[in-house]
């Protein structure tokens, strides 16, 4: 999705009437950016004359050859030992995990969310957050790149498999596309945290603090029960939740501070019309 391409913005706050947006030309970039929770790692731009805040995950792949049940043997043991074959990538079954992982999870992750500027005299701002995963370039800073290891077959390294993020680094599968695994990985890399309850963990969710802070509640692990959310459902997980926005919210108000812009979560209730400023 063009970031500079004009979609429809249905976010007048509060009420029916309908709104009109005066274009900006002043544009803002986002690098570098410390999530506050510590995980993940993205960069993002705010163009204020179409109400875009496009963010990016710049992912670099490595494909790491696994292990596959092969069946089991005869060792007098109950159920005998399991015997593991080697199970490489191919060179197109890479590719096009990679292609597909890219269009899902953006597709998964953008358009969830809308923020209008609260700044007298700047009411008519808005950003809509348009997310989008993509191959990272040798031109990338390392600084601003997701690591991941993306490993074929049952088990890595003779450990179960089991997927993770942390900060800038992380583990897939292959299997991971074919249930909501990878979104919710995705979910990670953009900085949100686990929301199932598990053992030996804190209480609260990684980004609880910055939902108490906008929402007044927290977040605690376990709380949301059968809840689909992306982040509280690794496998059936089918939510992105409104709170989920709060890290880009602080991304927002980041790279907008100089000019000490104010913002809020906006609804999708009403018609703007997008129109230049003079």
């Amino acid at each position: 999705m063009d970031p500079r391409a004009p979609i429809p913005v249905d976010a007048a706050p509060g009420g029916n009437a309908q709104s009109t947006i005066k274009v900006e030309h002043k544009d803002y970039t986002l690098t570098d950016y410390n999530i506050p929770t510590g995980l993940g790692k993205f960069t993002a731009k705010y163009f204020p004359a179409w109400g875009v805040m496009a963010v990016r995950v710049k992912c670099k792949f490595t494909f790491k050859d696994g292990l596959k049940y092969g069946g089991t043997i005869d060792d007098g043991s109950p159920g005998g030992q399991a015997v593991m074959a080697p199970a490489p990538w191919l060179p197109d079954d890479a590719a096009k995990w990679k292609e597909t992982f890219l269009a899902q999870t953006s597709t998964f992750w953008t358009l969830n969310h809308l923020f209008v500027c609260t700044k007298k005299g700047r009411e008519s701002l808005r950003a809509m957050v348009s997310v989008k995963f993509e191959e990272a370039t040798a031109q990338d800073s390392s600084l601003e790149v997701m690591n991941l290891q993306v490993f074929n077959g049952d088990t890595r390294n003779d450990v179960a498999a089991r997927s993770c993020v942390r900060h800038n680094m992380g583990e897939l599968g292959r299997a991971d596309l074919d249930n909501m695994v990878a979104r919710h990985e995705a979910g990670h890399m953009l900085g949100l945290g686990d929301e199932y309850f598990e053992a030996g963990k804190g209480p609260k969710v990684d980004h609880s603090s910055l939902v108490e802070k906008e929402f007044g509640y927290q977040v605690l692990r376990g709380d949301k029960g059968d809840e689909p959310s992306i982040m509280n459902k690794s496998v059936t997980g089918t939510k992105v939740l409104q709170e989920h926005g709060v890290i880009f919210l602080d991304a927002l108000r980041t790279m907008t501070k100089e000019d000490k812009l104010t913002w809020a979560f906006g609804s999708f209730a009403s018609p703007v019309d997008v129109t230049p400023e003079e």
